[in-house]
Parts: C-alpha cells; structure tokens; sequence
C-alpha cells in the first residue's frame, strides 16, 4: 500500500528536525517554543504511567454538520525505555546476498546448483514419473467439476521440459560457481540433505529452506500415508517430544539467525509444532488422525531494544486488545490477502535434527540506528490532535457521526524514502484510535508533531 506524508502547518514557529533520511522540516506547535524545547522527553516510561486520556470535542463537520468526539482512551506505549529512529534498507537479493545466505547455513561447505537444469538423473527421472502420474489422472478424469491446479497443455509442457534435461543430466550435483542464475541450491548441514529456494514476487521475497526429504517429523507418524504440522496454539511444552527445550531450541535458532547475518532481530513468538499423520485407505482414512507435538518454531521480526516492528500489527480486527498496525490498515477488504508481506519476517522451526526448516520473507538490513530521540510532551500531542481533528474533519471519514475513541498509542511506523526505493525509516508515531474501526487514526509523528495521512 502506497503512503505519502501530508504535513499540516498549526500555530506557532517551532524548527524540528524528522529523523528519518527526509528534508528538515518546519512544523508550528500551539505552545511556546522555549517551553517545547525544555519538555522534550525521551525516557518514554513516564508515558506508560500517563493517566487514561478523557476528553470531549464537538467538530463542525463539512458534510455531516456537527458531531461529538468523545475521548476515554488508554495510553499504550511500548515495553522499553526510549524511542529510536532505524533507517532500514531492502536486501537485495542478488549474488552476493546468496551466496553470503548459503555460505552460513552450510557453514561454508559445498554447494551445488539444484534448479531442474542441474537436478541428477534419478531425480528428473522420479520427477518425470509423477508428472506422468498426473497427466494420466487427468486425462481419464471424466467428472467437468473437478479443478487441477494445473492444466493438461502445462503439465505436457512440463513433462518436455524435464525430457530435455533428461538428456544431459549427470549422474551427480553440479558445485555451485556462479550465484546470478539460479534460484535453487542443495548443500549438507550435519549430513542432512537441504534445499534453499529464492523465490517471490514483484514486491516480495520468499527465501524458502528445507530438508530434501519430505517428512521430518516424528518417527511415531513416519510410515503415515498423509501427514501434515502446523504452529499449535498450546503451551504445554512439557508434552513436547523434541529432544531440545523450547529454551535449548531457541539458543539454536538465535545462533542460526546470526550466521545468516540477520541483525537487529526480536523473537515475536515461540510456539510448539503439531505433527499429524493418517492412513488414507478406507472411508475412515481421517477419522483416526494421530498428532503429537514435536519441534518449535520462532518468528522474528526487525526491530530495536526489545521491540520488533512487526508486533505493530493487528492479530485479529475484532479484537479490540490487539496491538495496533499501521500496516494493517487498509482501503478495502480486497488488500487484506497483501498484508503478510508489509513487513520483513524470519521463521525458524526447530526440532531433534536441530534447526529443521527456515523461511524468510522480505529481508532488510539495518543502516543506521538512532537511539534515545527526543519526543514531544505528549500534552502538546493531544493539542496537535484536537487541532487536526476540528480543523481538518474531512480527512477522516468516519467522522460522519457521533466518535468514540478508545485508545492512543506510540507505534513504529516506517516512512518511505521518496528518493530512493527500498530505502525507509522506522519513527515513532502517536496514534489516536476510534472504537470499532482501524481505518484513518490520526497519526502524529512524535517527534516533530506532523500530520501522516497513511492512506493518501
């Protein structure tokens, strides 16, 4: 979701300067300059023991006449002590960084090139046996309402291309030479084969890693006919089967998170795995599903002092407990299926064979950190907040009645870079959010008191 900020000029001149890689700007505050300057704060703590925020305002609106915001709103603020400002910068994904990626977790043994043009000839061949498998399926598949994911041309396609390979494929891997071509690679870590897959989009970068085998889960479900895990919600680590303690696991996914060169990183969550197996022979195929919990899996996010920028985001809408995401809000239903991929993410999944599976989305890299940035008084926020609210009420298109306001919230919030893509900064913004919608808070910088409109 594209954002532009739209800065609004308020009373009085005070200079402040945006930390964050944009042009200075002057921003005019509803108090005296002198007494701006003494009251800065920068240990944020003092926020986090403000009283809940009660007020009333009536706004003349221009469509909808006047109408009565009300204001009993919990200050929520971080879980540290101060701000910072944190330029980040979108890695790009090129030789250098795969290579630099590989490098650490084979721990610098061999790589070999593993996209079909390299692939060994028992692979091809296997992998030629299940594209005819599928071919016949579908072209003896009498029923019209049955949809395959792909079609009867793209899977004969498909079959040409491995035949082709087929013809000069080696009996072994290929070592990996030359990074800019391809986007799979295998290597050995601990003798266990891994496939590492660069993948994505246009504006998004899926780094996939996974042992070669399809099953490595628990030995109890090994000779299972269909098995599949998922991230319980469970806390009951003591029932799970891994040889390691989530404790154990973690120290082993913090160390593999560091010899892939991610830096700046905050665990956001740690969750047991879930592994189920059945056979699927017969009409009860699932209605004897065994599962046990085996493994770990921890979720990472870039952040400073303890804060990852993602736990800036909304867990559920409806729940009105969540923490607040800027990059959660949203101009219609439609962007939702979009939003995983706002922010960087790293996965680590842990379990006896150690780290287990990998998946990094949208990584970036720390260039400069600023900590310790002076806010403003968070009276001279709420004054800037009225003023937006009475003077620019068209701006928000909930004000068409009546407003409750249930909660204000210092947040990081990344600003684009305008010059140069890829290229942003993390800032803390106040946030002033109405009850029973995420869509258009106002937002304030916190440090210069400027007006974000995220959704122009």
């Amino acid at each position: 979701m594209k954002r532009r900020l739209m800065k609004k000029r308020l009373a009085i001149l005070l200079a402040a300067i945006l930390l964050c890689g944009c042009q200075n700007k002057k921003v005019d505050y509803d108090l005296d300059k002198d007494e701006a300057e003494n009251e800065t704060v920068n240990n944020i703590t003092q926020f986090a023991k403000a009283e809940e925020w009660t007020d009333e305002w009536e706004i003349d609106t221009e469509n909808n006449g006047k109408i009565t915001l009300k204001i009993t709103a919990d200050i929520c603020v971080p879980d540290a002590e101060s701000m910072s400002v944190v330029d980040v910068k979108t890695v790009s994904i090129n030789a250098d960084y795969k290579k630099q990626l590989l490098s650490g977790f084979f721990e610098d043994g061999e790589i070999y090139y593993h996209d079909l043009e390299h692939k060994t000839k028992e692979e091809l061949d296997a992998e030629l046996a299940g594209a005819q498998t599928r071919l016949d399926m579908m072209e003896s598949e009498s029923d019209p309402n049955v949809v395959f994911t792909k079609s009867v041309d793209e899977v004969k396609e498909e079959i040409q291309e491995i035949q082709y390979y087929l013809k000069t494929a080696s009996d072994n891997y290929t070592p990996a030479e030359d990074f800019d071509n391809c986007n799979e690679y295998l290597g050995y870590l601990n003798d266990i084969p891994y496939i590492v897959g660069f993948g994505g989009g246009d504006d998004w970068t899926d780094i996939i890693i996974m042992p070669q085998t399809a099953y490595y889960g628990p030995e109890t479900l090994k000779e299972k006919d269909t098995f599949s895990h998922y991230n319980s919600d469970t806390t009951e680590t003591d029932k799970n089967t891994c040889k390691f303690s989530m404790e154990e696991a973690q120290e082993l996914a913090d160390q593999m998170a560091a010899k892939l060169g991610f830096e700046n990183q905050v665990c956001t969550a740690a969750e047991n795995v879930s592994w189920f197996g059945a056979e699927t022979i017969g009409e009860d195929a699932y209605m004897n599903l065994e599962d046990t919990l085996y493994g770990y899996c921890f979720t990472y996010g870039t952040g400073v002092d303890g804060v990852a920028f993602r736990e800036c985001k909304l867990k559920q809408a409806e729940d009105s407990d969540s923490s607040f995401s800027l990059d959660y809000i949203i101009g219609n239903e439609d962007d939702r299926a979009d939003i995983d991929y706002e922010f960087d993410m790293l996965r680590i999944e842990v379990n006896d064979m150690g780290v287990a599976s990998i998946r990094i989305i949208n990584p970036v890299s720390v260039t400069k950190i600023t900590n310790e940035v002076e806010l403003l008084p968070l009276d001279t926020i709420k004054k800037i907040m009225k003023n937006e609210a009475q003077e620019n009420a068209r701006e928000y298109e909930y004000f068409s009645t009546n407003v409750f306001v249930n909660k204000m919230e210092l947040v990081y919030y990344k600003v684009e870079d305008k010059e140069e893509s890829g290229v942003g900064s993390y800032i803390p913004v106040w946030c002033l959010i109405p009850a029973g919608t995420y869509f258009h808070p106002i937002l304030v910088n916190a440090i210069d008191g400027s007006i974000i409109y995220y959704w122009k």
